[in-house]
């Protein structure tokens, strides 16, 4: 597997190379197709992100988001 020789790979990738990516190829894409990314992406990113919570911590995570995302 890859990542056992390169162990910091993951982290990087998700922290810096993700948003990265993000930031430069979302506002070329096409308005109906940019929407959809963007949900399939808060999408998952609260389903695997809450995984294991309670259902207040899930509830305090989502509405942290929401406040960023408002702000």
């Amino acid at each position: 597997m890859l990542f056992v020789s390169m162990p910091m790979m993951p982290a990087m990738t998700m922290e810096m190379m993700m948003p990265q990516c993000i930031k430069m190829f979302l506002p070329q894409m096409a308005k109906e197709k940019r929407i959809d990314f963007a949900l399939n992406i808060v999408s998952a990113l609260v389903d695997q992100g809450s995984s294991g919570l309670s259902k207040k911590e899930k509830k305090d995570f989502v509405s942290k988001i929401i406040e960023r995302v408002s702000a």
